[in-house]
Parts: C-alpha cells; structure tokens; sequence
C-alpha cells in the first residue's frame, strides 16, 4: 500500500506564497480520506484511484508564521514545522545567475559571516534531466535559511534581492533555484513547443537512455585517454618539473600581465614559474594565491607540492597556503585545450598574507617552458544541454508552485547561435506561465552585459532577448557597464540584483514591458538625419556623451559622430555626400564591450540596438509609399 508522501518543496521551513490560493498536494493510499489542518483551517479530500494524488487549495493567507501544517490520513499522520507565508521567487537561466555566494565570497567577504536573517530561504531544485516522459515530482530537496554557511551554495543574484526584497517588503522571501551553468534557452522548454517551433533536430525523436549513455561514456573514454597522452606526452610531467630548481637556460621569459607570443599560446602544456621572497615577519603565516583565470586547466604548485588545480577556464585560481616560507617557487602546469590560450589579460596575480597583497607580476618575469604540442581538445558532452531535458526534469515537476516572479539570466551559451533566440525566448515565457497557471507572471531578466572572453554574437543576442519586452509584464536589465570585459563571469551580482528589486516595483506601472534604460524602438529620416525614437519609460530624457554610431548602408560602414537629442528623440547628422540605401540600419553600441555613450536622465545605459531605418514617418509619406 501506498505511504503517504507530501512533495519535498512543501516540507519543513517551506515559504508559500502570501496572498494567493496554493495548492497543497501529494500522494496517499488510493480512495483514502486524507485532512489538512493548519491553524484554525482544516480541510477534507480523497486520494484518487489512479495513483493516489490529492490536493488541498489552502485558501489566501497574508505574510507572517510561522505555522505547522498536519497531513494525515486514517493511517499515518506528517507534521510540518515552520511554514512561513511570504513572497517566492524562481531562479533560472545558467551559470551567471547560479554563480553561488560561496564563489562570490572574496568580493563580498562578510555576508557569509554575518548572513542571520532565518526568513529568507532558498530550495534548491535537484539537478536533473529527461528526454521524451516529464519527471511528475522531484525526487529530493530541502528548505534551507539564508544563514551563516548555508549561502555557500546560493545564487548570489538570488541572495541579495531577497535581501533587499526582505527590507523593502518585511515579508518571509522563498527562492527556488534552477539555473544550470552551461545551458541554451532550448533545454528549458518543452519537446512539443520547440516541435511546434520547428527548433527539434530531425532525428530527436530516436533519442534514448541507451544512446546518451553510449555517447557520454564515449565522451568520458575520450577525455581519459587524452589526458593520458597530455601526460605521456609532456616532457615536464615525465621529467618532474614542478620540483624546485635553479636551472633557467632552457626557459624563457613571460609576463602573466601581458598578451604572449602566438606559438606560446598554441594548445598544449606550457610551465610556469617563478621564485618568491617574503618580509620575515609574514613569515609561517597562512596566505592566499590568487591567480586570477587561465585558458584552460591548471595545477599548481608551492615548491614541487601540489596545492590546487582547476579543470576548466572560468573559475578564478584561488589557492591556500597554510605556512609561506621565507622563500618559494610557484609553479604552474597549464593545460591549453583550444587556440590562444594562457592567462586572461587585465587580471592580477597576486601573493595575499594578512591581507597584505604582493603583486607577483611587478617582482621579476615568471619563466615559461613548454611540455608539448596537442591537438585541439574536444568539448566534453553534456547531455542535460540537449532540447528540452531540463523543462521536464527540473521546471515541470515545481508545476504546483505559486511564484511572485521569476528571475531569468541566459544567453551567453546561445551566442554561438542566436538565430531565433527571440522567437525562443517568447515561447518559454509564455509556456512556463500556462504551467504556472499565472498568465501574468512577471518575468524579470538580465540582457547579457559587456564581456570581452568570448568571441561569438553577443550584440546580435542582446538584440533577440529584447524581444520578451514583447510580452506584458516583463523587465529587461540593461547591463552593460555591470560585467567585466575579461571574465565571463562578473562578480557585481549586488547590483544586478538591485536592478531587478527595482524593475520589480516599476513593472507595476510600466507593465506592457519595462527596461531600465532607455531603448530604441524606430529609427526614420527625416530633415538630412537619421531620427531614433527611444522609449523611456519611467526617465524623462536622453543624455549624451562622445561616441560613434555606425550606418550600415549595405555597401558600406560609416561611421557617423555628430548628433543631439531632445527628450526621447535622437538626431544623428547625415552629410550631404550619403545617400541611404534600401535596407540600411543604424547601429549602437555592436560590439561584445561596447562603449556606453547613451544613458537616462537617471544615469542607466541605453540598449544596444541595430534598426532598420525607414524613408518616411508621417501619414503623408505611408500613403505615398502604399498608394
């Protein structure tokens, strides 16, 4: 006979949303009568005959708790301690919006020591995918409060607008957690809407366990055997170079802070080292290495000991040292698995003691040798990237779920490709609130913000994700001047997340789509210049420094630096001696690190734009153009 079972995400310390009828579900002996009973509320219900599912509408209940909730049937009987009612949010996309606190820990060192707000609680959803069958609920999970050790894990944009949600609102905040480092928009949406959309590759269908696991294993045999070649391979490995030596002849010269020599770059291994000095009286002191990131893996050494090691290129190389001798040799051995490799410009190296930073970049160069020459290295595969695997493992299975909003930061994986992102990007919002049953959801995301690490479209994705301002009751951050041009992943999640606390409150009154900066909707002639309307939304002008737009006239790119603006209007100078051609556009800020010239009387950043400019704009001229 069947137990009876509540779901995981309404157990103890859970937070349910404030103010809304939630449904309260689970699972008991077929045809049973099961009760509910929380303060001076109880209700009646029969477990079906089918699986035994039942389910309580728990009528609306303002913020406050906590409360105990009793479910029980003739047979067993489940408490529920500390329930709150408050606001819950869902947090979703990849690795940005994942980047937990505990890597975040060096920029904001004392939230974790200081963290105690217990009414801020954070599930996270168990990372899960399947192909072809939804996952009906989710196999584990527990809330957790936003205390002490406990942030470690949490999304850092998750924790700091609960923070600040917590201080403006005074009401329990819950955050469910789903974002995966690495995804496209496809995994998160369901195998019939991207086969409406004609986005399934031909063959998904004949997709099956059996398959992935082959590939994966195959995947996994690959990257086992390549490493040891890498290892075979590598003079340095065979020969122990990680030990202390003296010897310099057969190395030369490099500097971590300076863009290296092509061959050096090329994929391979490659050694680094250098002799380290330190004042006697930091000596036997515990100290940090902090390499900033390499392209790709590393393993690192304090005099021939290993002391850390990275697999891939985005995490920063932060590694202990329990006693700093008066004297050492670091060495770096570097895995470069694709083409220019090697330290990522504009980061620091630096030796940390007592909060003392010795910059390992100023004191002599570092010395360079390499281990070998390999061929590119395949990607790993990661099946849960696959078309709708993580909707049905991860999204499907919260269904139930009563969200106040949900948190989306995404795109950098689909740069690759962005080619109907927007048209994507639409479905999902739409299909996650049929699931939701909350046609008015709101949905707040982060358009990805300046970053120069990577080399594919992020201008023409930024372009594509403005496309959910399409929808009612949606915000777009602008972020440009919020990422770090040499790090994929920027560290400022604090303001990110005040931009979202902010778009929140002010998709109230702007809620047929909300930015907060200004945005380009029309670009026409009109009196020898090219005109761009912006809306503002809650800003009242333009304001505008030095820059440089570009006309793409088809033939040709020109670049045009004459302009001014009057309130939501912008006026570009067209010279005389250009003629624009049918099909032409107007170009802003198109670039992976642009520079930001056009902001809001409010001081944020306009969205990147590129439009097409049409010849006319008044009634006149459309009736010229179509009669």
């Amino acid at each position: 006979m069947k137990k009876l079972f509540v779901p995981y995400l309404l157990r103890d310390n859970c937070i349910l949303q404030r103010n809304q009828t939630i449904k309260f579900w689970g699972y008991a002996p077929m045809d049973s009568p099961v009760s509910l009973r929380y303060e001076d509320v109880q209700l009646e219900t029969y477990s079906n005959h089918e699986d035994g599912y039942f389910e309580f509408a728990i009528p609306p209940h303002k913020a406050g708790g906590p409360v105990t909730i009793e479910v029980f049937t003739p047979e067993e009987r489940i408490q529920f301690q500390n329930v709150l009612f408050g606001d819950v949010y869902l947090l979703a996309g990849q690795s940005n919006m994942q980047l937990w606190m505990g890597r975040l820990k060096e920029k904001y060192a004392d939230e974790l020591a200081t963290a105690d707000n217990s009414q801020i609680r954070f599930f996270m959803v168990p990372e899960k995918y399947q192909f072809h069958e939804k996952v009906t609920e989710l196999t584990g999970g527990a809330w957790q409060a936003a205390v002490g050790e406990n942030l470690v894990n949490l999304s850092g944009i998750g924790y700091f607008f609960a923070k600040k949600e917590f201080a403006e609102a005074k009401v329990p905040i819950g955050l469910v957690q789903t974002a995966i480092g690495g995804t496209p928009i496809r995994a998160w949406l369901s195998e019939d809407t991207l086969n409406l959309m004609g986005e399934l590759p031909f063959d998904f269908a004949g997709i099956s366990e059996k398959i992935l696991q082959s590939r994966v294993a195959e995947n996994e045999n690959y990257q086992k055997q390549f490493a040891v070649m890498a290892d075979a391979t590598d003079m340095g490995y065979r020969e122990n170079w990680q030990r202390p030596t003296s010897e310099r002849t057969q190395w030369h010269k490099v500097q971590l802070d300076e863009c290296w020599a092509l061959e050096d770059r090329l994929p391979g291994i490659v050694w680094l080292k250098k002799r380290v000095r330190v004042p006697d009286e930091l000596v036997g002191k515990a100290g940090w290495l902090k390499l900033g990131t390499f392209m790709d893996a590393d393993e690192t050494y304090i005099d021939g000991k290993l002391i850390g090691q990275t697999e891939y290129q985005y995490p920063p190389r932060n590694y202990a040292i329990q006693k700093v001798k008066k004297e050492f040799e670091i060495t770096i051995r570097l895995h470069i698995f694709g083409h220019a490799g090697g330290p990522r410009q504009g980061k620091k190296h630096v030796l940390t003691i007592e909060n003392v930073d010795f910059n390992l970049d100023e004191e002599g160069a570092w010395y360079f040798r390499r281990g070998c020459f390999l061929p590119i290295k395949r990607e790993s595969i990661f099946p849960q990237y696959l078309p709708s695997g993580l909707f049905n493992g991860m999204i499907y299975p919260i269904r139930n779920t009563v969200f106040n909003g949900i948190l989306w930061y995404q795109g950098e994986s689909d740069t690759k490709n962005p080619t109907n992102y927007g048209k994507a990007f639409i479905k999902l919002i739409q299909e996650w609130r049929r699931l939701f049953n909350a046609p008015q959801l709101p949905f707040l995301f982060v358009q990805l913000p300046n970053c120069g690490v990577e080399q594919n479209c992020w201008p023409t994705l930024r372009n594509e994700q403005m496309d959910g301002l399409l929808l009612d009751n949606t915000a777009m951050i602008i972020a440009l001047g919020l990422g770090e041009d040499n790090d994929l992943h920027p560290l400022n999640k604090h303001q990110i997340a005040n931009e979202l606390v902010a778009a929140r409150t002010a998709m109230i009154k702007c809620h047929n789509g909300y930015a907060n900066g200004p945005v380009a909707t029309k670009a026409f002639i009109a009196d020898g210049n090219i005109v761009v309307r912006f809306n503002l939304f809650d800003a009242n002008k333009l304001v505008l420094k030095a820059g440089t737009f570009e006309l793409d006239n088809r033939t040709e790119v020109i670049k045009l630096g004459s302009f001014f603006a009057r309130r939501n209007v912008l006026k570009i100078a067209l010279p005389k001696s250009i003629t624009i051609h049918h099909g032409a556009s107007i170009r802003y800020g198109w670039d992976n690190t642009p520079s930001i010239f056009i902001i809001n009387d409010l001081g944020k950043p306009a969205a990147p734009f590129e439009l097409p400019i049409s010849e006319f704009e008044n009634m006149d001229q459309i009736f010229n153009e179509l009669y």
